[in-house]
């Protein structure tokens, strides 16, 4: 199942703030929450794995390790990432953790839609 949240923010306010009232709407278990480069944050992923979820987001351009692997600390799901788009690429990791699912199901969606008018 998928769950789709689109929202629009303030120029001033980040898209990042809204991801605690979203994830507050689902009450079912999350197995994955997939967003833009604009919800790479400390606060969201904290948020995301509260819910024990994978967090689909991918690092901004130019981004750094948070914590690295000689740490004795749970490794960062957001570093894997990263470790995973510097070893395969962008494009391979998106593919790999699905994160074009949700917008070809809504493709999908939209393309029978048109078809039925």
């Amino acid at each position: 199942m998928f769950f789709r949240r689109g929202t629009t923010t303030r120029a001033r306010e980040g898209a990042a703030s809204l991801l605690p009232d979203v994830l507050e709407q689902v009450e079912d278990e999350l197995s994955q929450v997939t967003a833009d480069g604009a919800y790479d944050s400390r606060n969201c992923y904290d948020l995301i794995r509260e819910r024990e979820a994978r967090a689909a987001i991918p690092p901004r351009d130019g981004a750094k390790i948070w914590q690295h692997g000689n740490t004795k600390r749970e490794r960062h799901i957001r570093d894997e990432n990263l470790r995973a788009i510097r070893r395969k690429g962008r494009r391979e990791w998106k593919r790999e953790s699905g994160y074009h699912r949700p917008a070809r199901s809504f493709a999908r969606k939209f393309i029978n839609w048109c078809r039925q008018r």
